[in-house]
């Protein structure tokens, strides 16, 4: 009767220790799909990056052309007929152009001077600009 009783007052063991093969795929899966996205969401990242990139390059170029042309003196550049309206940077900066148009305002004496700044990027091209009026006397 003692037996019985030590028998009895034993709790019962759990057939399942363990983890089961079904649990450990259902768990591999959760975490694979997971780092799918996340891995995904660095590669957009990256890509909104390098845009960013491209753009804020863009702003400094066209900042940096806008200034050229104001050192190097639009007037007097018109006036004598050589004046470039469009043309690429230098090195390392291969990939950008420049274009510059303008046309005058009816009815006032102004210009409306147009300076764009453009770079290939994908499957088309990006561009940033900026316009102005200028006055038809000193402008070129």
């Amino acid at each position: 009767m003692k037996a019985l009783a030590v028998l009895m007052s034993k709790k019962p063991r759990n057939k399942f220790r363990g983890l089961l093969l079904f649990e450990v795929a259902v768990a591999t899966a959760i975490i694979s799909v997971s780092l799918v996205f996340i891995l995904r969401s660095f590669s957009t990242a990256l890509n909104a990056l390098k845009t960013a990139t491209k753009y804020y390059q863009g702003v400094l170029l066209l900042e940096a052309k806008d200034w050229d042309l104001k050192i190097a003196g639009l007037r007097q550049a018109n006036q004598e007929g050589n004046f470039p309206q469009e043309g690429n940077f230098d090195e390392p900066y291969k990939d950008f152009q420049w274009a510059i148009h303008k046309e005058p305002v009816e009815d006032t004496k102004l210009n409306q001077v147009n300076l764009s700044v453009s770079w290939p990027q994908n499957k088309g091209r990006n561009s940033v600009s900026i316009t102005t009026y200028v006055q038809q006397k000193n402008i070129f």
